[in-house]
C-alpha cells in the first residue's frame, strides 16, 4: 500500500513539474494584432471663429508582437464639419503613425 501511494505521489509531482516547465516557456513567435476605434466629437465649446466643428475619427493600428517586443503602423482618418451650414468649415485629414515597443 505504501508503494502504491508513493508511486502515485511521485507521478503527480513529476506531472506538476513538467506542466510548470511547459508554462515557463517564453513565446517567441510574432502574432498579428489589430486595434480599431471610432469616435465622434461634438464641438460645443469651440471658440475659434465660432465654427463649433464636429469631428469623426476612425483609427486602426495593426502589426506584429511578442510578449516582449512588437511593431505596428497606424492609420487615422478624421472628418471635421460644421453642422450649422453647408458653407462652413469642412475638411478631412489622414494621418499615419508607427511604433516599436520593447
Amino acid at each position: 500500500m505504501k508503494k502504491i501511494l508513493f508511486s502515485i505521489f511521485l507521478s503527480l509531482s513529476i506531472c506538476v513539474n513538467l506542466f510548470a516547465q511547459e508554462k515557463e516557456k517564453i513565446k517567441t513567435d510574432f502574432e498579428f494584432f489589430n486595434w480599431s476605434s471610432l469616435s465622434y466629437t461634438f464641438g460645443l465649446n469651440d471658440v475659434i471663429l465660432n465654427e463649433k466643428l464636429n469631428s469623426l475619427h476612425l483609427k486602426t493600428v495593426f502589426g506584429f508582437a511578442t510578449p516582449k517586443t512588437g511593431f505596428g503602423i497606424g492609420l487615422e482618418n478624421a472628418t471635421f464639419r460644421n453642422p450649422n451650414s453647408s458653407s462652413g468649415a469642412s475638411f478631412n485629414t489622414l494621418s499615419f503613425s508607427g511604433n516599436l515597443h520593447q
